[in-house]
């Protein structure tokens, strides 16, 4: 069993988790300098960010030390933008117009401009806080330059795109949202259902993917949140939405879901197909927006005492207020608010934490010529009220000293949950594919239940437990609860939530973002079991990977009738590194089954992909077991487009070459050719040649050596074409041409 610990949040240096040159390391500035040609450019970027949000081209934009040139940049931000405004949030897009572009795999910096915080950490210390209980963005501070003069410090956070999705809900091509409004307070992202029409949702949210489809996902969302909320699980990651509203109201977070305003989230659905929360712009946290509800606003005193249960009958929050109708998920949102207050601010390692963030920033923000306000102003935000205009901004810890006290004396915090103790598996070193009884001492619950899941990709499948003696829980009645639990893959996760009649407890505390961890024994694999059965190195038009693109593909198959855990495993194109790309641990292959691996370098989208392509002329791939070493290898040639290399028979035989593919399944080992035959659209002579050739044909051509490489390309209008490949080495080379999404290809030899 695994349990992640809070040493997460706060220690040495040692103990962080990024290297010191991280883009986000917690402890260090960045140093971002923006270079304009144009003379008035920040009036072009006012300009631009009054028209849909456009960016003009720097020249040049150094991160560290590293240039990048042609990036695009703009302002943005709400109440934080003003165009009377020095210094502005930024959004610089690295691979805006050379789309390979990116600094550690990054191509957006977002940076704040620290607007309302005079404490300049808000938005680094809510996000350190947060991410101890759900996935939400990286932050660091971030010392900024523009034409060489220094505009400040600014918070430097992660943005929320399709790298950050791959990450943490494992695909990145499915609906998202960015939830805010086009006009604050006329519209709001409050997930009120407004009926089954798109448009009456276009001013409320942000479709940031890519089809019109995804619009009625967020009204299926709001369907069920408002008038079939018994089945909100199917739909909505509810633990993820729980901690982020427990989060809000415990740091007094309103300028977000749980405000008068009803936004700074995003939702992206997942391919659980259910919705999963972000928090976004937490630079208004700790009380740096007053505003709850239309007829409430709070001062620096109300703000102490914000109770747990704000909103939980507004109608312009559902949900807020289905959350809170529903006893079982009420006392969830009680225990993660216990949690994060008894964690992080009755300890208060919050404010060890506040101290060393200003400490790393300082000399940035004394040397800051635009900041909002003064430097002692800094030097006194952690424990002192600051003013601003006829209002003021709570100092943090005068704040939250304040505010853990009245939160630890409610009825809401006092009441008592029952324990969870001993939590035990029946077999410590089970086997894979079999059963195992989780137990544990829960105290006099009426309620409990175990939540597993066999792939971290997967959402947590919940079984009651049981005192009745048939669960692997002794003698019923003895206190002890149990449930079964099945052993999917090799590691499989969990955790437990009891309650009574008045409270809920989880163990780990801080599920379901952290859990137990059950790593099963894996057998040796055997050669022969599994093997590479398919592939295909040019998709051209054929079965698309699940984000939509024609991707390489290869498939194994299992000749067994068990299923086989794939940990351990690896693939690879290169002899020399046969443990180029590895399996995840809990990957498995069903029973005389098929898996697909997209062979694409698109680690973290949907399914397999491995962080190598084919090429077409024919290579090598090698399926290696860490203990047992080789387990299959495949040395395939030229292929036309949209036809494998495949085993004939299935699973057993050698392999053929230019096979209809069988994606996924069974192989037929049908041969085939393009329908329209090669000789009779493309002519080549002589052939072979001394490099001189005649090409009878039309389309984009493209012509490749033996290991692969482009050696030629043009755009052939005419009937007859002669080409010159006179300088090239002698040896094999392979012409291919397309015309109106067909392809041809024909081998030429030079001698």
């Amino acid at each position: 069993m695994k349990k992640l610990t809070l040493s997460l949040l706060l220690c040495s240096t040692v103990a962080i988790s990024f290297s010191q040159n991280n883009f986000y390391d917690w402890d260090s500035v960045q140093k971002i300098e923006i270079t304009f040609t144009q003379t008035n450019w920040d009036y072009q970027m006012d300009t631009a960010n009054q028209n849909a949000e456009t960016y003009i081209v720097a020249l040049q934009c150094k991160v560290n030390g590293v240039i990048f040139d042609s990036v695009g940049v703009r302002y943005k931000g709400n109440s934080s933008y003003n165009p009377n405004n020095t210094k502005n949030p930024l959004h610089i897009e690295l691979n805006y117009i050379k789309g390979k572009q990116d600094y550690q795999g990054y191509t957006d910096i977002k940076l704040n401009n620290c607007y309302r915080d005079p404490s300049m950490i808000r938005d680094m210390l809510s996000y350190e806080i947060v991410r101890n209980y759900m996935d939400a963005p990286l932050c660091n501070s971030a010392e900024v330059y523009i034409n060489g003069t220094y505009y400040g410090l600014y918070t430097n956070v992660e943005s929320v795109n399709k790298s950050f999705l791959g990450d943490h809900y494992y695909s990145t091509d499915n609906a998202r949202f960015k939830c805010n409004p086009i006009q604050v307070g006329f519209y709001a992202s409050d997930l009120r259902y407004l009926g089954a029409t798109p448009s009456s949702y276009y001013n409320h949210y942000e479709l940031q993917s890519d089809t019109l489809i995804d619009w009625y996902q967020l009204i299926n969302l709001c369907d069920t949140l408002n008038n079939n909320f018994a089945s909100i699980e199917n739909i909505l990651d509810i633990d993820r939405a729980i901690w982020m509203l427990a989060f809000n109201i415990v740091l007094v977070n309103l300028d977000s879901y749980s405000g008068n305003f009803r936004q700074n989230y995003y939702l992206y659905r997942d391919d659980n197909n259910r919705f999963c929360v972000t928090p976004w712009d937490l630079n208004m946290s700790f009380g740096g927006f007053r505003t709850l509800s239309t007829f409430t606003t709070l001062d620096t005193n109300t703000m102490k005492t914000l109770s747990p249960s704000a909103n939980s009958t507004s109608t312009n929050h559902p949900l807020i207020q289905r959350i809170w109708s529903n006893p079982t998920y009420q006392r969830m949102y009680i225990a993660h608010m216990k949690t994060i207050t008894q964690e992080m601010f009755a300890t208060n390692l919050y404010y060890t934490r506040a101290q060393q963030l200003q400490s790393t920033i300082n000399t940035f923000v004394l040397a800051d010529p635009y900041k909002f306000y003064s430097n002692a102003q800094f030097g006194t935000s952690l424990t002192a009220n600051t003013p601003n205009g006829p209002n003021w901004i709570p100092g943090i810890t005068n704040l939250m000293y304040a505010r853990t006290n009245y939160l630890n004396g409610t009825s809401y915090f006092t009441n008592i949950a029952p324990t969870i103790t001993t939590v035990t598996v029946s077999n410590p070193s089970p086997p894979v594919f079999t059963t195992v009884y989780i137990t544990a001492a829960i105290n006099t619950p009426t309620y409990a239940y175990v939540g597993y899941r066999s792939a971290r990709p997967l959402k947590f499948t919940k079984v009651q437990m049981m005192d009745d003696g048939l669960n692997g829980d002794g003698t019923a009645g003895d206190g002890i609860y149990g449930a079964a639990v099945p052993l999917n893959s090799a590691v499989t996760e969990y955790y437990i939530y009891a309650e009574n009649s008045s409270a809920g407890l989880f163990s780990p505390q801080r599920a379901e973002h952290e859990f137990y961890t059950i790593n099963a024994i894996v057998p040796v694999h055997v050669t022969g079991e599994v093997v590479i059965n398919e592939i295909l190195p040019d998709n051209f038009s054929g079965t698309p990977d699940p984000n939509g693109q024609y991707e390489d593909w290869l498939e194994l198959h299992n000749n067994t009738a068990n299923p086989i855990s794939l940990k351990g495993l690896y693939l690879s194109d290169t002899l020399p590194n046969l443990g180029k790309w590895d399996f995840p641990d809990w990957a498995t292959i069903p029973a005389n089954g098929y898996i697909i691996v997209w062979c694409d370098e698109d680690n973290g989208q949907s399914g397999f992909h491995s962080n190598f392509k084919f090429w077409n002329p024919g290579e090598s791939v090698y399926l290696y077991d860490s203990i047992a070493g080789m387990m299959d290898s495949i040395t395939f040639g030229y292929s036309f487009a949209n036809l494998t290399a495949a085993r004939c028979p299935n699973g057993t035989g050698s392999f053929s070459n230019n096979m209809v593919a069988t994606h996924n399944a069974f192989n037929t080992c049908v041969a085939s050719v393009p329908s329209n035959s090669t000789e009779n659209l493309i002519s080549i002579y002589p052939n072979p040649s001394n490099g001189l050739f005649t090409i009878e044909a039309q389309g984009d051509l493209e012509i490749y050596n033996a290991v692969g490489e482009k050696i030629y390309a043009e755009l052939v209008s005419a009937s007859t074409t002669s080409i010159n490949l006179s300088s090239q080495a002698k040896g094999v080379y392979f012409v291919k041409v397309t015309n109106e999404s067909k392809v041809w290809s024909k081998k030429i030899i030079i001698q």
